[in-house]
């Protein structure tokens, strides 16, 4: 037998199937269902037969674009509920709903068939997402029960364009170019921010590291766009090794609030690692944190100094 399978996204799905009726599709599975608000897959279910969701309500939330105002005259005129039309309402959520097998997170957050082995990380970073997002209710395989390595390079400095700190920045740039050197190739990393300013200073500190090192420029260019990023850009990917740049100085002290507002945005940043992690960042307020709080008594004893790649 040969069944056809076609891969797409919510934002091609309108134009790939313009005209095709109900009932169309036999089998409609939406991955990182988590990050998708209903309306998007709306078109796709009203085509399906049955649909497979899988997602995480506790990674990355929907980006809703539409503006707040515009949804609440919505649900009045409609008479909708809330839970259809949030901004932060997913596909993944309104399936659990309907979902009778699940537990619930905290008093009211009901998953469907959670699927509690966790087979990507080893500690400390599946200890911090078991703490802060899931009530330490997953499962760790034996294979998995190592410890990896984890730092905190406890830097600060004045934050420019907004939320970059270039002593972070350099930190960052020095440990790729050492792995560089000690790998003899662009290495196989990912760093990772909250936010889009870091991300660019990111960017061009590393680019300037790398460039004197006979690296092809496009060769750098893709790598950077690969390895350098927003947590929303790597969520469903990993590396097994992963930076995490804080950002902010105590000028931009709200915008690192609203990074640990919620545990999702941490889960993900420190899941994409799956054996060592490594944090840049002001050791001393960022301690006091939310979320922060688990990371710092998991991943051992800070490190002040720039530290070498370990040999």
């Amino acid at each position: 037998m040969i069944t056809p399978v076609i891969s797409t996204t919510f934002a091609s799905f309108g134009s790939m199937y313009r005209g095709i009726g109900t009932d169309f599709i036999d089998y409609l599975f939406i991955d990182e269902a988590g990050q998708a608000s209903p309306q998007q897959a709306a078109g796709g279910l009203w085509r399906a037969k049955r649909a497979v969701v899988v997602g995480d309500p506790l990674q990355i939330e929907p980006v809703v674009t539409t503006d707040k105002t515009v949804l609440e005259d919505l649900k009045r005129h409609f008479a909708v509920e809330d839970r259809y039309i949030g901004t932060n309402t997913s596909v993944q959520a309104l399936a659990d709903l309907t979902n009778p097998y699940g537990t619930y997170i905290g008093d009211d957050h009901w998953i469907g068939t959670p699927l509690w082995v966790h087979r990507r990380c080893k500690n400390p970073m599946f200890t911090i997402s078991n703490k802060i997002a899931y009530e330490n209710r997953m499962v760790l395989p034996p294979p998995q029960k190592e410890t990896g390595e984890s730092i905190w390079f406890d830097c600060k400095g004045k934050a420019v364009n907004r939320h970059y700190v270039k002593e972070q920045g350099e930190i960052a740039a020095d440990q790729i170019l050492a792995r560089f050197h000690q790998e003899n190739q662009l290495p196989d990393v990912y760093v990772i921010t909250p936010f889009t300013s870091v991300k660019e200073g990111l960017k061009q500190d590393i680019e300037n590291k790398l460039k004197e090192e006979n690296v092809g420029k496009n060769e750098l260019k893709l790598w950077l766009e690969k390895a350098v990023g927003t947590v929303h850009t790597f969520q469903g990917k990993e590396a097994d090794v992963v930076y995490v740049v804080t950002g902010t100085d105590p000028g931009s002290d709200g915008a690192a609030n609203w990074s640990c507002s919620t545990p999702n945005l941490l889960n993900v940043a420190v899941t994409r690692a799956k054996k060592e992690l490594y944090i840049i960042g002001d050791y001393q307020r960022f301690s006091k944190k939310q979320y922060y709080q688990t990371i710092v008594e998991q991943i051992g004893e800070m490190r002040k100094e720039q530290a070498s790649v370990k040999e």
